[in-house]
């Protein structure tokens, strides 16, 4: 198979320049609207263990998931969603005094891969 080194992958898409103003433009403009009603942005690893991702019941299809291993040979995925990313993250923090979720006015803004 002869491989085209000008094209990209299905599914991925380089950004020139004014692309790359206006979509950072109007992503500020949306995290502002967030930061304004209060919320706190996350961020999560963009690796994760493939078997968070695989044995969820409407789970996305590993063919759509770009894996790799560890030093160890566990399988990795890089993060193909961002709720069960979020979900991690708030069952190790402790609930707040009041009972609400530690993470309940926080959004998040992070590329995944799928």
């Amino acid at each position: 198979m002869r491989m085209n080194h000008y094209k990209l992958p299905a599914g991925v898409q380089d950004l020139l320049p004014e692309e790359y103003y206006n979509v950072s433009l109007l992503t500020e403009k949306l995290k502002n609207k967030f930061r304004l009603a209060g919320c706190r942005f996350l961020e999560s690893s963009a690796v994760e263990y493939y078997d968070t991702f695989a044995e969820i019941r409407n789970r996305i299809p590993q063919r759509q998931m770009f894996k790799m291993t560890d030093g160890d040979g566990s399988l990795l995925v890089l993060r193909p969603d961002m709720t069960l990313a979020v979900a991690r993250m708030a069952a190790t923090m402790s609930a707040t005094a009041s009972g609400a979720s530690p993470l309940s006015s926080e959004t998040y803004h992070s590329p995944m891969a799928r």
